[in-house]
């Protein structure tokens, strides 16, 4: 059986969820055999996915509440985000025409990658 994503043959094959189980994908038709190396690629852009959010998340509700010390973490993390944010792109781009051609429609281009702007310090 070839990988679904790229047609390799004789290659180690995982159960891949085609729209990810971090945006609300199920197990039921929503899973395909892929390898090692389509995972690892499609890995990165969920895990950005993830990272994204859990950033919306600390900047929308525990900012206003945060230390000086909480908020440094939270502008490193967001920091990150935005030296990997171009990677991710080609990444997203890449997977969007992949998923399209496979598999008819494109999970990844509907998740939010956004990186939130950090609240204005008040004068």
């Amino acid at each position: 059986m070839p990988c679904f994503w790229c047609d390799r043959f004789g290659v180690r094959l995982t159960r891949d969820h085609v729209k990810p189980r971090c945006a609300g994908g199920g197990d039921e038709d929503n899973i395909v055999m892929a390898c090692d190396g389509c995972q690892a690629s499609r890995n990165q852009i969920q895990q950005y996915y993830t990272n994204a959010k859990v950033l919306r998340f600390k900047v929308a509700i525990r900012w206003p509440d945060a230390g000086r010390r909480h908020k440094e973490q939270i502008r490193r993390m967001r920091a990150t985000l935005l030296k990997q944010l171009s990677g991710v792109l080609t990444l997203v781009a890449f997977w969007t025409q992949r998923e399209t051609d496979r598999w008819g429609s494109s999970p990844t281009a509907a998740l939010d990658l956004t990186v939130p702007d950090l609240p204005k310090r008040r004068a």
